[in-house]
């Protein structure tokens, strides 16, 4: 595979793209970092893909400036923004929703895959506290339908199953090592993230 072969070359450069979960989850990793693991944070707090601001037209230029081995997609806030279709308001799993945040995804993972880094896209965990309830879960379930299937759509690009990783058969993990792992129910707390990190390191080094 082309990322492979071109971080064969140098550390494990991982670049984090996405909202602002992927920065907390890629402070989790930079807490990792050695001389062989260097993490770039490139994702946008309080961005989205249905308006399309969390900057996906520079992915692409951003991998080809910093040659990361691996490039990480994840938008774990996206269940939280809605979109007018007609003259409702609609949220994940209605068919316009679905379709917008689809192809905005679709085309950034397609143009990241053009450049010579291995490409994952992220699925969602349930949120917690005040967000869990079966509302919110049956919008995650549609997203990462979404995710899925646009990677699919796009050779080459890997799926990192985050969401099973933290919800088991739809089980959520609240603390590892004795110590909460999202506090907020979206976000991660740096000092729990480290056997997640190491985790996801495993992953990306298959």
């Amino acid at each position: 595979m082309l990322g492979a072969a071109f971080g064969a070359r140098g550390p494990l450069r991982i670049m984090m793209v996405g909202d602002s979960t992927a920065n907390c989850l890629g402070w989790g990793l930079r807490a990792l970092q050695s001389a062989d693991v260097v993490v770039e944070l490139e994702a946008k707090d309080g961005c989205q893909l249905l308006d399309d601001t969390c900057e996906g037209s520079s992915w692409a230029r951003k991998a080809s400036e910093l040659h990361p081995r691996e490039t990480v997609v994840f938008v774990g806030g996206a269940f939280l923004y809605g979109m007018h279709a007609g003259s409702q308001w609609q949220t994940a799993c209605h068919a316009e929703w679905n379709a917008t945040f689809e192809r905005h995804l679709s085309a950034h993972l397609r143009d990241l895959a053009n450049e010579p880094t291995r490409v994952w896209a992220v699925t969602i965990p349930y949120p917690l506290g005040e967000y869990d309830d079966a509302a919110r879960r049956a919008q995650v379930d549609c997203i990462n339908a979404s995710i899925r299937k646009s990677a699919a759509a796009v050779g080459g690009v890997e799926v990192l199953d985050l969401a099973e990783r933290l919800c088991p058969k739809g089980a959520c993990i609240r603390e590892e090592d004795g110590k909460v792992i999202r506090p907020d129910g979206v976000h991660f707390a740096i000092d729990a993230l480290a056997p997640l990190s190491r985790w996801v390191l495993g992953e990306l080094r298959r």
